[in-house]
């Protein structure tokens, strides 16, 4: 089936909130079987590598040239009126494009440029991605005293231009609520996502080094500088930290750097800078939408420190430290992460559970919004019988070599320390049910201490009834996105491994032990 997103931001390179949302969610759709079509019309302009790297991005990729005039003056007064920002050619070509390429589903991002949808065909799927609320937007500005941006206007106007759309997307639950009741339209709530890559931080036990990471508007410039201004205080009165700012918004701060702040600007891989730091905040002031750098931070595993603000959309986070009221609340929690020895730690493990709650959510919406499409009604292999992994094939790290029991049959001990990896393909798009077989441990309550990660993320664990010896650890994999050929990465925690001659001296056995494991058996959920 194609399929056409139209979006007046590039996809490459994703280095700001809008951008990061289009593209994972076309990768998605290429993975579900779309054939994907990208336009993109140049509000944010275009180099040649932006254009050969979204070229071998898309199935297809098309550019519509912005009119010199754009983005045009507003014609409502105080505010823009829907159509501002429209230029005719835009739904010209989209017409043209669906027509010639029998496209059944267009995506279409943004609100102000939605007049295209009003040419297109009715039996197309029109979907209209929001990504904020631009009703009444500037009010948000004059509050704080901030110049106005980018695009703003009534809820009549917001109104009238999603009613152009068949269904909408909303990036957070209060919005959705509030495109429903002006345009009566219906609204899913799909949140920013990214794939899980929580093996590339630090995890530290001392706090030196804080992050923040944000692109170039005014709400982060504010942000960032309020929280600066009060760290150097801190700087003076606490115990001496590093600010890392990092992304877009140091175009704007080039002047804070010195004084325990390092100003390194835009960042090729995230994952170099969330692997250098070891806390992120997130000191949002206000703002619309979903906080995109706070996801993303998430996914990286790091723990996080955030205003209410920067965690909005998030319904998931219940931990005080991921709700602060102000600024100064923010720079308190950093001082207690300083203070207590475990604080950090577990704040990172709160944060990884975070995630993982809030990634199965969203993806099991990505699957509703848009359904497989290359299934030809065949079941799998996996989907028929499942897959057991034997001890023999779970690899070596954390695991002993293999040995038998009496009845010949294959187990392996975890050790000598107390984590071991099992990695396999499995189905990405379906919920997959595991059970993993322990036939020993070298004390009773070693298995009761098992923890489980999936990707990195944190599993819930349901133990089997124990008979001393034999027991299942159960747990489900959610459905994710990303490519089904990476192989999937169980992760298996003991609090300790012992010695059975610690335990019992005439033992012989000098190795460090945890659980005996026989296999993983998964089925799908």
């Amino acid at each position: 089936m194609d399929a056409l997103i139209y979006s007046p931001v590039p996809s490459y390179p994703a280095n700001a909130g809008n951008r990061q949302m289009v593209y994972h969610i076309g990768k998605y759709m290429q993975s579900a079987g779309y054939v994907v079509h990208y336009v993109y019309c140049t509000f944010e302009g275009l180099s040649k590598e932006q254009y050969d790297q979204m070229l071998q991005e898309w199935d297809y990729f098309d550019v519509i040239v912005k009119s010199p005039d754009q983005p045009r003056a507003r014609t409502m007064g105080d505010v823009y009126a829907k159509d501002d920002w429209y230029q005719a050619d835009v739904g010209d070509f989209l017409l043209w494009k669906v027509n010639a390429f029998d496209i059944r589903m267009v995506l279409f991002n943004y609100i102000f440029q939605s007049k295209a949808l009003e040419l297109l065909p009715r039996h197309i799927r029109k979907v209209l991605l929001t990504h904020d609320r631009m009703a009444d937007r500037h009010k948000l500005f004059d509050l704080y005293g901030m110049q106005r941006e980018f695009f703003y206007t009534t809820p009549e106007e917001e109104g009238a231009a999603l009613r152009r759309a068949d269904e909408l997307i909303a990036v957070q639950a209060g919005e959705a609520k509030f495109f429903h009741s002006v345009s009566n339209r219906p609204v899913h709530v799909l949140r920013q996502f990214f794939p899980p890559r929580m093996d590339v931080t630090q995890k530290s036990l001392r706090l030196r080094r804080i992050g923040y990471l944000g692109s170039n508007n005014l709400i982060n410039f504010e942000s960032i500088r309020s929280f600066a201004k009060l760290f150097r205080h801190h700087q003076i009165t606490g115990r001496p930290l590093t600010l890392v700012i990092a992304g877009g918004v140091c175009d704007r701060i080039r002047d804070l750097a010195g004084d325990g702040i390092e100003i390194i600007g835009r960042v090729e891989r995230p994952e170099d800078f969330y692997g250098s730091v070891d806390l992120v905040i997130n000191p949002m002031m206000f703002g619309t939408g979903l906080k995109v750098k706070t996801v993303e931070a998430l996914s990286f595993g790091v723990p996080i420190v955030s205003t209410r603000a920067g965690m909005s959309g998030i319904t998931e986070a219940t931990h005080p430290y991921h709700a602060c009221e102000s600024i100064e609340d923010l720079l308190q929690v950093i001082d207690l992460l300083i203070r207590q020895p475990t604080a950090l730690a577990e704040l990172r493990q709160a944060s990884r559970k975070l995630f993982s709650e809030y990634y199965a959510d969203t993806v099991a919406q990505l699957q509703k919004i848009f359904p497989r499409v290359d299934s030809d009604g065949a079941t799998t292999q996996f989907e028929r019988e499942g897959l057991t992994v034997e001890a023999f094939e779970f690899g070596h790290r954390g695991w002993y070599t293999s040995e038998t029991d009496g009845q010949g049959r294959v187990f392996r001990w975890l050790g000598p320390d107390p984590e071991a990896e099992i990695a396999v393909n499995v189905p990405r798009h379906m919920p997959v049910a595991c059970s993993l077989s322990v036939i020993n441990a070298v004390q009773p309550d070693v298995i009761k201490s098992i923890a489980i990660e999936i990707d990195g993320m944190p599993a819930d664990v349901d133990l089997g009834v124990i008979d001393n010896r034999v027991t299942s650890v159960r747990f489900v994999v959610p459905p994710r996105h990303g490519d089904p050929n990476v192989k999937t990465r169980f992760t298996i925690k003991l609090r300790e491994t012992i010695s059975p001659v610690a335990i019992n001296a005439s033992a012989k056995d000098l190795r460090r032990l945890g659980i005996a494991v026989r296999n993983l058996v998964l089925r799908p959920g």
